[in-house]
């Protein structure tokens, strides 16, 4: 701001960008002002590092009011004008400071160095204080901003933590939780996708979507596969498939075990296989022991037998 005063000019002009890069690189032009000692004044006061500008507004007083002391005992009488920011003195100025400004243009070939320099440090004490308000105005709203973006950053790491619970608890449903829902139309499809793959989640897909297709009352409850039957019409071929992709998935899923051994001894959806069948029946009976299932358990020994397997 003084070396705009004195000039009539910032030191620094052009695009933004540029200017900022100057501000930060560059040096002041300040062989445009004619007075050594103010020269050297706003070379201090903005110089590149902190440490090596004035420490005060008191202590930037003190070097403009012994520049004011050197001028007069030299004798001598500056030339450098003092100019408003538009680089022309501003008559219309309310501020006291704008009135000074120009009254010091108005009379600066008559006075001494002595009124120049006492004007331009009251101007640079003045303009020091409103830095400082500024700097601390620009502090508190970088704290301000701070805070909210933390914040947010809270609320985003809580809405995350929450997303992925419900997803967990989701998984841990069952395929047969799944369907039993209302809206149940995006887990069939999922249930479908998934049916391909490896694991026991794939294997009870598999089983499940062979129920909705052979219409088997075992594997899902009616009204269920009533649900499901519009977009999914009976097949019992392409049900034989998907209990096999369930045992291959998991060679341990009983349930698949029974209705594939089933189908072998009934011809359903495949040719009769008896051998097939008792192999399968009795490999699927010691899993249901394993797993301590009485149920499947009494199913299959009553197959094994009425069969006669």
């Amino acid at each position: 701001m003084l070396f705009q005063l004195l000039t009539g000019h910032l030191p620094f002009e052009g695009a933004a960008n540029d200017v900022m890069q100057m501000q930060c690189k560059s040096k002041l032009p300040l062989k445009e002002i004619s007075d050594k000692n103010l020269r050297k004044i706003i070379e201090k006061a903005t110089e590149k590092k902190q440490a090596d500008r004035y420490r005060s507004v008191s202590a930037m007083r003190v070097a403009l009011e012994e520049a004011e002391t050197n001028s007069r005992k030299n004798g001598a009488v500056t030339s450098q004008r003092v100019f408003t920011s538009s680089g022309e003195p501003s008559a219309s100025s309310k501020s006291d400071i704008r009135t000074a400004v120009t009254t010091a243009v108005t009379e600066a070939p008559k006075r001494k160095g002595k009124a120049i320099i006492g004007i331009v440090a009251a101007i640079a004490v003045v303009a020091i204080a409103a830095g400082i308000f500024i700097a601390i105005d620009n502090s508190n709203k970088e704290k301000v901003r701070r805070e909210q973006l933390m914040a947010q950053a809270r609320a985003d790491s809580i809405a995350r933590v929450e997303a992925e619970k419900a997803r967990a608890a989701e998984e841990r449903k069952s395929w047969s939780q799944r369907l039993a829902e209302p809206d149940a139309g995006q887990d069939l499809k999922d249930l479908i996708a998934a049916a391909g793959g490896s694991g026991a989640k794939s294997a009870e897909a598999a089983y499940l979507y062979g129920g909705i297709l052979a219409r088997q009352s075992r594997v899902l409850p009616e009204n269920i596969i009533a649900r499901f039957s519009e977009n999914n019409p009976e097949d019992l071929s392409e049900a034989h498939i998907q209990y096999e992709n369930a045992l291959r998935a998991d060679s341990t899923f009983y349930k698949a075990s029974y209705e594939l051994g089933y189908d072998y001894a009934m011809g359903s959806g495949t040719e009769i296989d008896l051998e097939k069948a008792a192999r399968i029946m009795k490999d699927g009976l010691i899993q249901a022991k394993a797993k301590g299932d009485k149920e499947y358990e009494q199913l299959f020994e009553t197959a094994i037998e009425k069969i006669g397997l």
